[in-house]
């Protein structure tokens, strides 16, 4: 499957486009998401959620671990997305301990 974004200049407030398209690239350099196509200005193909990817929106898809990792994130200090990656991985291994009293 492939998934293609095509932004215009109306699509979104001024600036946002930009933004847009740089997080969409961060996530493909963080190998969150895959593109085996060049992007173009305003174009973006992505063609699929990669492991990684599949894992941290597993992770986060419950609110009380999604809640549980910015907080951590905010004691911590760090809000990079490889922290967010990681502390989301632990709360999960956390609850999971939990639920077997280990």
């Amino acid at each position: 499957n492939q998934y293609r974004l095509l932004i215009t200049k109306l699509t979104l407030k001024k600036n946002a486009n930009d933004e847009l398209i740089y997080h969409i690239n961060y996530c493909i350099d963080a190998d969150l998401l895959s593109s085996d196509q060049p992007q173009g200005l305003y174009e973006i193909i992505i063609t699929n959620l990669t492991p990684k990817g599949h894992d941290f929106l597993e992770n986060i898809r419950d609110n009380k671990v999604w809640a549980s990792a910015k907080s951590v994130a905010e004691k911590v200090g760090s809000k990079s997305l490889d922290a967010i990656i990681q502390i989301s991985s632990n709360v999960v291994s956390e609850l999971i301990k939990h639920q077997f009293g280990l």
